[in-house]
């Protein structure tokens, strides 16, 4: 038999546990839907990113083709499809853009890399220095 005094610590302690509730679980959801928005953009920025990394590698292939291609880039001459005039869409899930600069030193070539991913229109650009041994 439950006493009439008992009774009524019960429902007290069934409506502090429903209180912390409504107020745990509301910001349990924001959490979790702000965490699936910054997953997503972090999925789409390292797609970027590794777009431009294939444009640093399209572009060492290209300097390691022929020594001409190597003076003429070290030189500051242009080379038609490495002066950012040119989009490759090679890659899935976007495109990206080289430019070949020369320097910063004496037979040095920096190859500059723009990735942008065709979802969310992100756009990451890497370059890198190569020098002529």
């Amino acid at each position: 038999m439950i006493r009439p005094r008992s009774a009524g610590q019960v429902l007290v302690g069934v409506i502090v546990l429903m209180m912390v509730l409504l107020i745990i679980v509301p910001a349990m959801v924001a959490w979790v839907q702000q965490e699936s928005r910054i997953s997503i953009k972090d999925q789409k920025s390292a797609s970027a990113f590794n777009l431009a990394e294939a444009g640093i590698e399209r572009g060492m292939w290209k300097l390691k083709s022929s020594t001409t291609t190597w003076a003429t880039a070290a030189a500051g001459t242009i080379l038609t499809g490495y002066n950012f005039d040119s989009t490759y869409g090679d890659v899935a899930g976007g495109t990206y853009r080289i430019k070949f600069t020369p320097g910063p030193g004496t037979n040095e070539v920096t190859v500059t890399a723009e990735g942008r991913d065709d979802g969310r229109k992100e756009t990451r650009a890497i370059a890198a220095v190569y020098e002529n041994q």
